[in-house]
């Protein structure tokens, strides 16, 4: 039997764009389980479509999309989505839970940027996701961290294949903890809710272990003061963190509508944050095999194909791991962020910077703590900021050649293969 992990980086310029294929192929029973998922979908728009095209005909061909992680609701992540939903229906769906304030500051960005966005996905996500995905879970910060449970899943062979049937386990909130109240929502788009403590599982395979980096407090709150002064019809009610979801997105639509009212919204977010971008709520990944399974032999021969070749390898190292576009800069954020992950560190092949590779999010601990054989961002071809020099040059000065994935329509692909147990000759 061979198990196979072939993801791939898609060339979409300033954006994101990443998906994987699991797949177990039972050579005795010429059998083939396939599972798929993205995490992210957008970029520049040219080269997001033909993208998305070729990943639909290419890849997913007649297969379902069995789920998507989303790290955040900026458009240069989500923007793609309608066109990929629009052809294939989603199984599951998990994204980071974001306040209405935190929802609303991401419209203020861009209309204050000038840049269009599709209001419902960025103020109403858990509405937009319903109507093109069985299941949307939302994911929570969560306490605990440092060691993922394992299933007790038996271990499998040619003569005990597994059949994971494409059903993800994970722990649901059965009591929200949440400071809005979203009851009125939930009737009509019923969601479930975790915490990033609690790993999601494919059964006997796979491991995707979330994490959820907040943005500080304290800016939101000055946010929503400059609202209830400018906007108090919204900014008022945010204020009591009792908002219901159905009457939020009503009332930030009216503000929408009105092109002297958005000119206020943007004004409030001016006033708090300036020129710069915040970079808020992101929900980063760390797929996985379930590397404390007997059945993963730890000195397996690998073979990892990239873009210039295919190279033979013994190694652990098969993770892939996602930041969004985490705030990591401060200690603080990259202890915890190191802390939550520390059980799987040690496996991570491959990492991608936050935010395009930008100096405020980056810290060396990140790669420090993974020592990880491909490091890369994805940027426009001829950017002069993403990413950052300075972090080419931290970079640099510990051994790591960092990889842009850009808008060339190249990208960045990888194939991990393994193959493990034997027949029995009974």
């Amino acid at each position: 039997m061979r198990l196979v992990f072939n993801n791939r980086q898609h060339s979409v310029g300033h954006g994101f764009f990443h998906s994987a294929t699991i797949k177990i192929k039972d050579e005795k029973r010429r059998k083939e389980q396939r599972f798929h998922y993205v995490y992210d979908c957008g970029g520049s728009k040219k080269g997001l479509d033909q993208e998305v095209k070729n990943y639909l005909r290419m890849d997913l061909r007649d297969d379902p999309l069995d789920a998507i992680f989303v790290s955040h609701l900026h458009r240069d992540h989500v923007s793609g989505f309608g066109r990929l939903l629009k052809k294939r229906r989603a199984k599951y769906v998990f994204l980071p839970y974001l306040t209405p304030v935190e929802r609303l500051i991401i419209a203020a960005q861009m209309i204050g940027e000038g840049i269009g966005f599709n209001q419902e996905l960025t103020l109403f996500p858990v509405r937009w996701f319903s109507k093109r995905a069985d299941k949307v879970i939302q994911v929570s910060k969560g306490q605990g961290g440092g060691e993922f449970p394992f299933p007790e899943d038996p271990p499998p062979s040619p003569d005990r294949p597994i059949d994971f049937g494409k059903t993800l386990k994970y722990q649901t909130i059965h009591q929200s903890s949440h400071e809005t109240i979203e009851a009125a929502s939930q009737r009509i788009y019923p969601i479930e809710k975790m915490w990033d403590s609690d790993p999601v599982i494919l059964p006997g395979l796979w491991l995707f272990a979330l994490y959820v980096a907040k943005p500080r407090k304290n800016r939101l709150s000055e946010f929503v003061d400059e609202l209830a002064d400018e906007l108090p019809s919204i900014g008022v009610p945010l204020l009591s963190k009792k908002v219901d979801e159905e009457e939020f997105y009503a009332k930030a639509q009216s503000i929408l509508s009105n092109r002297k009212k958005r000119g206020k919204l943007a004004k409030c977010y001016g006033k708090v944050f300036g020129e710069k971008r915040l970079n808020g709520t992101s929900l980063c990944l760390c797929s996985s095999p379930l590397i404390q399974a007997d059945w993963v032999p730890k000195d397996a021969p690998l073979k990892v194909v990239f873009p210039f070749g295919l190279v033979d390898r013994s190694t652990s190292k098969v993770s892939w791991l996602g930041t969004g576009d985490a705030e990591l800069r401060k200690e603080k954020d990259i202890r915890e962020f190191v802390y939550h992950y520390q059980s799987l560190l040690d496996h991570v092949h491959t990492v991608s910077l936050p935010h395009h590779g930008s100096i405020d999010n980056f810290h060396p601990g990140l790669v420090g703590a993974t020592n990880p054989m491909e490091v890369f961002v994805t940027c426009p071809e001829n950017s002069d900021h993403h990413p950052a020099p300075d972090v080419i040059s931290r970079l640099r000065s510990v051994g790591i050649s960092l990889k842009k994935v850009t808008d060339d329509g190249i990208g960045f692909h990888q194939v991990f293969e393994v193959h493990y147990g034997k027949a029995s000759n009974s």
